[in-house]
């Protein structure tokens, strides 16, 4: 994901400052997703040298000068293209730690890799949950922000963020999904390998 169209995206939505743009963000993606002030502020720095952001310094009594940040019509249009345009990316790649893990199995590793596999099982099952858990938060929420919108435009934002974040949750529980399936799939292989070592060796 990238972290100069999503402030992009903020800031099309109304100016903001840095703490707003952050505060902004982890409302809409900060349960998968999270930025630091140093990310935010670096990458303003590359949009407004870009053209693509302008800013304006509001003195602060007590405080240095805080900016407020606009996306220019560059940005708009910069953001609107990529907003459009498909990803031209692979499926994403299997590149973490317990890949690593099972490249570097030995033979007498095969105890302690299937329980390393069922542990790690456990722990997608409790991501699930908590995502599940805040799904059902969200759907509160939204009913209850919905029986307190005034108007029909209020409403279908609601609406829109709601689908929007179920969307997200969905797709996460979906990969863990098939994260387990495949824990299962190595589990069942190295069973198998193990199984034809003991045969092997009679």
């Amino acid at each position: 994901m990238s972290v100069k169209y999503a402030l992009l995206g903020l800031l099309a939505e109304s100016p903001r400052h840095g703490y707003d743009l952050k505060q902004a963000f982890e409302q809409k993606v900060g349960v998968f997703w999270t930025l630091n002030f140093g990310q935010i502020y670096t990458t303003l720095e590359r949009l407004h040298d870009e053209g693509l952001v302008a800013y304006e310094a509001v003195t602060q009594s007590d405080k240095p000068d805080k900016k407020i940040y606009r996306i220019t019509a560059e940005g708009s249009a910069a953001f609107e293209a990529w907003r459009l345009a498909p990803i031209k990316a692979e499926p994403r790649a299997l590149r973490d730690e317990l890949f690593l893990k099972l490249m570097f199995m030995r033979a007498e590793d095969v105890a302690p890799l299937l329980l390393l596999l069922h542990s790690q099982q456990s722990v997608y099952m409790a991501h699930m949950m908590q995502l599940t858990e805040r799904k059902v938060r969200l759907e509160q929420q939204a009913k209850r922000a919905l029986q307190s919108a005034t108007d029909a435009a209020e409403r279908a934002n609601i609406h829109r963020e709601r689908v929007i974040s179920t969307l997200l949750i969905d797709v996460a529980l979906q990969h863990a999904e098939a994260d387990i399936r495949w824990l299962r799939h190595c589990e069942a292989k190295i069973k198998a390998l193990f199984s034809e070592d003991m045969e092997s060796g009679d």
